[in-house]
């Protein structure tokens, strides 16, 4: 379980059900293909797919909305979820295989998806999204992670014994070096 600016979100079923509750601004709950309204909120659980086809949705007449079809989502693709990292408006989720999705609040670059606008729409990331965290030349796998107000702290164990972050590169509370070392 994680808590964030008015959210919730936790694990269920085998580690493979993740959930999410509360207020959702900035795509924060990870169930809307658009940016929903100011103070956008849900009040009982809803799904949160990882791996999800939205294509297989057919006509989406509230995009704001919730657009998880639960009985849609292919349980068999959904990764087993090793931790939940929330910020304020944004969410981290690391897969006992690895791989980390994000998504939410994006405009200082904090989901780690190399978005950043001085537009928060243009930022922000309404369904989760794998990271694309290759590094040149450095094998890693990222061990933690952390989501504050506007930065993502990484714990990764990499050939290069290097910590990484992501978010606004002027705040004190980054590790040594921002995301741009990662492609």
């Amino acid at each position: 379980m994680e808590g964030a600016n008015y959210a919730s979100y936790f694990v269920g079923d085998a580690n493979k059900k993740l959930y999410s509750v509360g207020r959702g601004d900035y795509g924060g709950l990870g169930i809307t293909l658009d940016q929903p309204e100011t103070e956008f909120c849900v009040s009982t659980p809803h799904r949160v797919p990882l791996v999800y086809d939205i294509d297989t949705q057919g006509d989406i007449s509230e995009p704001t909305q919730n657009c998880i079809v639960e009985a849609k989502i292919d349980e068999d693709e959904q990764p087993e979820i090793e931790q939940v990292a929330a910020g304020d408006s944004h969410v981290i989720v690391i897969t006992k295989q690895g791989d980390v999705y994000s998504w939410g609040f994006g405009e200082n670059g904090q989901c780690g998806q190399n978005k950043r606008d001085s537009s928060d729409k243009d930022a922000d990331i309404t369904l989760p999204q794998k990271m694309n965290l290759t590094m040149k030349k450095v094998t890693y796998k990222v061990m933690y992670a952390s989501g504050g107000a506007q930065h993502s702290a990484f714990i990764i164990n990499s050939t290069d014994s290097s910590e990484y972050s992501s978010g606004d590169d002027q705040s004190a509370d980054l590790l040594s070096s921002g995301m741009d070392e990662l492609d």
